[in-house]
C-alpha cells in the first residue's frame, strides 16, 4: 500500500508539472517552418552546504546539507519530465563547492533562474516558518563584506560582486512568487521576500534567489522536512512558483 501510495504522489506531482509547463507548449500542427524554435527554459538548484560542511543539523541528528540534496533531486526529477526544462544541481553528491563555483555553475550553463535551497532558519533558534531572500547589495556594509572574504576569501574578479546588481528587479519577482507559492502550498506563516547580502547570490548574472524551506534547529520543523509528503507540498510549491514567474518574465 506504501509503495501504491508513493506511485500516486509521483503521478500528481507529473500531472502537475505537465499542467503548468505544458500549457505554454506550442501546438505543433500550428509550427511553420518560419517559426523560431523555443528555447530550452534552464533551471541550476543549488543544494546548500554538503561535503565537510553540514549545515544546520537537527535535534534529531538530520543534515540540512542531506535535506537540501533530498529536495533538489526531487524537484530536477519533476521539472525535467518537461522536454524544454532542463534542470541542473550545482552538486550531486555529498560534496561542497565552494560559492563561486556554485554561482558560475548558473553563469556557465545560462541558466534563466538560479534557485539556492536551505533549511538553516532564521537568526533566532525559535524562527518558524520559511524565508524567501534575493540579493541585495545596499546591505553590504564592511562588516558583512569582511566576513564574507573571512568565509570565502576575496572575490577573485572585483566585478564578480557585481554580477547580480542587473537583475535586483527580476530576482525579487522571483522571489515574490516563490513566496506567495509556498505560503499556499505549505500553509506555514511567511512573512514576504527580503533582500538581504546573500553571497551565494552575488556572483550569480541571473535571476536568483535563496529559500530558507525550514529551521532544523527546532524538532517540529526536522520532524516536517524529514516527511516525504512535506517535499512532495514543497516540490509543488517550487514548481508553481517558478512557472508563475516564467509566464511573468516570458509569458505564455
Amino acid at each position: 500500500m506504501k509503495r501504491a501510495s508513493a506511485l500516486n504522489k509521483l503521478l500528481l506531482l507529473v500531472l502537475l508539472v505537465n499542467c503548468l509547463w505544458g500549457a505554454a507548449r506550442p501546438d505543433a500542427r500550428a509550427e511553420t517552418g518560419a517559426r523560431p524554435p523555443v528555447p530550452d527554459f534552464i533551471v541550476v538548484i543549488d543544494p546548500g552546504h554538503g561535503g565537510g560542511d553540514p549545515g544546520v543539523v537537527g535535534p534529531g541528528g538530520f543534515p540540512e546539507a542531506g535535506f537540501t540534496l533530498a529536495l533538489a533531486r526531487q524537484i530536477r526529477a519533476i521539472l525535467q519530465i518537461e522536454p524544454r526544462v532542463k534542470v541542473f544541481l550545482t552538486r550531486d553528491e555529498d560534496e561542497s563547492p565552494d560559492l563561486d563555483a556554485r554561482a558560475s555553475t548558473a553563469n556557465r550553463l545560462r541558466a534563466d533562474v538560479f534557485l539556492s535551497l536551505h533549511a538553516g532558519g532564521g537568526p533566532a533558534p525559535s524562527s518558524v516558518g520559511f524565508k524567501v531572500f534575493f540579493h541585495d547589495d545596499r546591505l553590504q556594509t564592511p562588516a558583512v563584506e569582511a566576513e564574507a572574504e573571512a568565509r570565502t576569501g576575496p572575490p577573485r574578479i572585483k566585478s564578480w560582486r557585481l554580477a547580480q546588481q542587473g537583475h535586483q528587479a527580476s530576482s525579487k519577482r522571483l522571489a515574490l512568487e516563490l513566496d506567495r507559492a509556498l505560503s499556499q502550498v505549505i500553509r506555514r506563516k511567511g512573512d514576504g521576500p527580503a533582500g538581504a547580502p546573500v553571497a551565494v547570490l552575488t556572483g550569480a548574472d541571473r535571476p536568483a534567489v535563496l529559500i530558507e524551506i525550514g529551521n532544523l534547529t527546532r524538532a517540529e520543523d526536522e520532524g516536517r522536512l524529514s516527511s516525504q509528503a512535506y517535499r512532495d507540498a514543497l516540490t509543488r510549491a517550487v514548481l508553481q512558483g517558478l512557472d508563475a514567474w516564467r509566464r511573468r518574465a516570458y509569458g505564455g
